[in-house]
């Protein structure tokens, strides 16, 4: 998941993958599916905090502790 800046109102600027997308996939808008911080909470209690973080955040969840981390995103500025 990482935090871009928004680009309309009501947009948090959060953009959330499963990481198994292929190129392919993420070409095709209709593959994307826009949805409320209050579902991705009722999915992932967890993501709560990560939510809060400011713009240019990004985070990968460790698959064997399922626990999030932050990260750096290749050829992006900040840095967490």
């Amino acid at each position: 998941m990482y935090r871009e800046i928004p680009l309309e109102d009501g947009d948090s600027g959060w953009r959330i993958f499963s990481g198994n997308e292929s190129d392919e996939s993420l070409k095709d808008s209709s593959n994307f599916v826009i949805v409320s911080s209050d579902y991705i909470i009722s999915i992932d209690d967890d993501i709560k905090v990560n939510l809060l973080a400011p713009v240019g955040s990004s985070f990968e969840r460790n698959l064997s502790n399922m626990k999030w981390s932050p990260v750096k995103i290749a050829g992006e500025d900040y840095e967490p």
